[in-house]
């Protein structure tokens, strides 16, 4: 399913520093998700499906300008680690490319807040990052290396319940799940159940 319309998700962007993502953490996201592409015996530019479980799909490039290199396999051998970190790259740069967002603070894991990220509207690093108060959004996000479609709906269906656990912030929640041996990526939005 080729479309010459289809937006292009540059991962270099990433290096660029967010309120909530530094250009070094960026670079590390990017580096994660370009590993797990590889993995998969996937090349810059490859198309990759963006769908909802209500099968609504188009299509979206992925593009990066580096040769995966066997330091950066040696890096991220760690999996697990590879696909949280290339699938949280992934998500950032669909959140900045199809919502009027951007990352403001990652969450503590610690904290079972059914969220990843907070998402604030676009506005200069100063401001968003001295002012908290403006959280407007969630992000929940999860990564698989290869899973079956019908895993992958499930996984996303138990990560939109699981971001009801922040319901009572009363903001939306986006939910991003990445697999990346079709490659395909899931993106729901939910209001907050109050």
């Amino acid at each position: 399913m080729e479309d010459a319309n289809a937006t292009t998700l540059v991962l270099e962007d990433l290096k660029r520093g967010y309120p909530g993502l530094d250009k070094d953490a960026g670079a590390n996201h990017r580096k994660a998700a370009m590993v797990c592409l590889d993995s998969q015996k996937h090349a810059s530019g490859v198309a990759c499906e963006l769908k909802s479980l209500k099968e609504t799909t188009s299509m979206i490039r992925l593009t990066w300008n580096e040769a995966v290199t066997q330091q950066m396999k040696n890096t991220w051998y760690d999996r697990r680690e590879a696909t949280e970190m290339g699938a949280a790259g992934l998500a950032i740069l669909v959140i900045l490319s199809q919502t009027k967002f951007t990352v403001l603070r990652r969450m503590d894991q610690d904290e079972d807040t059914g969220m990843d990220y907070w998402l604030s509207t676009r506005q200069t690093a100063e401001e968003l990052t001295e002012n908290f108060l403006l959280q407007h959004a969630r992000l929940e996000v999860a990564g698989r290396r290869t899973a079956s479609s019908k895993t992958i709906e499930k996984l996303t269906r138990d990560k939109l319940t699981r971001s009801r656990k922040s319901d009572d912030t009363g903001k939306i929640a986006y939910v991003v799940v990445v697999e990346f041996s079709k490659p395909v990526i899931y993106f729901e939005t939910r209001m907050a159940d109050l």
